[in-house]
């Protein structure tokens, strides 16, 4: 079987169990996201591209928005993952996350990346050129700020990517029965409110920041959803 039927059967098989508030919570992260990115510019603190004109009571939404929306959209990317590991073996599963990831960054880096780079040099001072002189430089591969290769805020393609990679073998275990019998377990406990209130404060309290992205990643693969 190809791999193109391999990805018909499983959105034929993902949308008779859609989980539609997944799809609602999904839109919301990205579009905060977006949100996110457009007001940057405007607050107080360093950015790659900002105006001269700031909003203290912006930055103080964006800061308080900053505090959740990570979370947010790892736990969003698990789920994706839970998904995807429902439904193929893992071999199949890892080139298919290599797909959805790898190639996207590639080309972001290459493509679309280098015009952030260019404005922020070009409103620094860096440089006074046109794009089509300074886009040969992207081809260079020296990593920025002193280069213009650099991922930038696709840095969370590359942190999914990573996790795939060093998470495989552990995926792959999951898929044994007595694995699956323990998530079972797992899910009932996660059910109570409680719960999981205590445990988000435990770990925003002890791994705040990037540190406590991987543990919101992993723990919403381990998540047996009930529709799965």
């Amino acid at each position: 079987m190809s791999y193109l039927q391999n990805e018909i059967m499983h959105m034929n098989s993902y949308s008779a169990i859609r989980l539609y508030f997944i799809d609602w919570i999904r839109v919301l992260a990205f579009g905060l996201l977006i949100l996110f990115h457009c007001t940057m510019p405007f607050v107080t603190f360093g950015w790659e591209i900002k105006d001269n004109e700031h909003s203290l009571l912006l930055s103080r939404i964006i800061i308080w928005l900053h505090q959740w929306r990570l979370p947010l959209l790892f736990f969003i990317a698990g789920v994706g993952v839970n998904f995807s590991l429902s439904s193929r073996k893992p071999l199949l599963f890892l080139r298919e996350r290599f797909v959805r990831l790898f190639i996207p960054l590639a080309f972001a880096m290459m493509f679309t990346i280098p015009f952030q780079v260019y404005f922020e040099w070009l409103q620094t001072g860096r440089h006074n050129i046109s794009y089509f002189e300074f886009y040969p430089s992207v081809w260079e591969f020296v990593p920025y700020p002193d280069g213009s290769f650099t991922w930038s805020h696709m840095w969370f393609v590359v942190y999914l990517l990573v996790f795939t990679i060093l998470l495989w073998p552990l995926f792959s275990i999951m898929k044994m029965n007595e694995i699956q019998k323990g998530i079972q377990k797992l899910e009932v406990l996660l059910a109570n409110p409680i719960i999981i209130v205590t445990l988000s404060g435990i770990f925003m309290f002890y791994f705040f920041d990037h540190t406590f992205l991987p543990w919101v990643f992993i723990i919403s693969v381990f998540i047996f959803l009930e529709n799965v």
